[in-house]
């Protein structure tokens, strides 16, 4: 048993990256074209979008992540009914969060003015509202569908998990690409990126209740969960909003006063930073349900916890700095010569993506 839950952390590892280093090769053949499609304004308007809309993530507080940490602690004591009712907890919770969301987007696509200001034009104002409502219902049921992903991730499913992950990073393009060069442009991409979001939230479910037999009741709630799992959550939360800072809230101001021409250079150079925090965060996914079973496990073992954690966290951080060390002088020293080559075959000039 113990065997067979360690080959499906490795190939879960091995599966994130080996779908990452799809999804970045095919963000580096897609990427040119998408430009030449789009051009530099309509590329820029589109991560623009994508980027503000993604606020509403924030509404998710952060409380997906504690769902691994009770499922552990009912797992240790084999407490199935229990088990049972954290997925129907989570099941309401989401789905309440996912209509919240849907509300908010719906609101910000047909008001759409009060943050861009001048910023776009009458046309990319339509547009932008189009690409808004799309992306909302994307986020709205991504919601609730992720109680499945958190399902099959605490199980420790992880060769499943990627595989559907993978099934997005190449079917996305696959489909998208041919519709961009006909000139559908960039309603086209979230169209598409929504339906093949939604054909892996329907294949987690499915894994969920046909192989995993996850049991859902909604009654039988633990006394004072609402408050652990808030408790738990906030400092997480918190986190999420300072990142949303630093990741969301910059092609916003710069498509409001620089123009969305602008908000194109600057999302090139972006999505090389998160490429790079991609392969930092696909490591510490796959451990975060270990490392939650070793806490239930040992809470009442300080010495031997504190023991087994820094063990793990060790492993893990030597992992992510051998990784990123190489890619962060990779991007130093050939990051201008490759943003030449990669974005500026259409004309465009993306030297200052480099130092962004």
């Amino acid at each position: 048993m113990a065997e067979h839950k360690a080959n499906h952390i490795r190939w879960g590892v091995i599966l994130t990256y080996v779908s990452l280093a799809i999804n970045i090769l095919v963000s580096i053949l897609y990427t040119p074209l998408m430009l030449k499609a789009l051009g530099q304004s309509g590329h820029g308007l589109y991560s623009t979008v994508s980027s503000t809309m993604s606020w509403l993530s924030l509404l998710g507080l952060g409380i997906g992540s504690s769902y691994i940490r009770y499922f552990a602690k009912y797992k240790v004591k084999n407490d199935d009914d229990s088990l049972a009712s954290l997925n129907g907890l989570f099941i309401i919770i989401f789905s309440i969060i996912g209509a919240i969301s849907l509300v908010c987007g719906l609101f910000i696509a047909n008001n759409l003015g009060i943050i861009f200001s001048d910023g776009l034009t009458v046309s990319e104002y339509d547009t932008a509202r189009v690409l808004a409502i799309i992306v909302t219902i994307d986020l709205s049921i991504s919601f609730p569908a992720s109680v499945f992903k958190s399902i099959i991730m605490s199980n420790e499913k992880f060769i499943q998990l990627k595989a559907a992950a993978l099934f997005q990073n190449v079917c996305t393009p696959l489909i998208t690409l041919p519709l961009i060069l006909n000139g559908h442009g960039s309603i086209a991409i979230v169209t598409v990126t929504t339906a093949v979001d939604f054909a892996a939230h329907v294949f987690n479910m499915i894994y969920c209740f046909k192989v995993i037999r996850a049991r859902f009741r909604f009654k039988g709630f633990e006394r004072g969960i609402m408050k652990g799992i808030f408790g738990f959550s906030v400092f997480i939360a918190i986190n999420m909003i300072i990142q949303q800072f630093a990741t969301g809230l910059d092609k916003t101001i710069i498509s409001r006063f620089l123009g969305t021409a602008a908000a194109s250079v600057y999302a090139i150079g972006a999505s090389l930073y998160t490429y790079f925090s991609a392969f930092s965060s696909a490591v510490s996914s796959v451990f975060a349900p270990r490392i939650h079973k070793i806490t239930a496990k040992f809470e009442d073992d300080k010495a031997r916890l504190k023991e087994l954690l820094t063990e793990q966290f060790i492993k893990l951080g030597r992992i992510q700095f051998l990784i990123q060390s190489l890619m962060l002088t990779g991007i130093i020293f050939f990051g201008r010569q490759f943003i030449h080559l990669w974005a500026e075959r259409n004309g465009s000039d993306y030297g200052n993506s480099y130092y962004i």
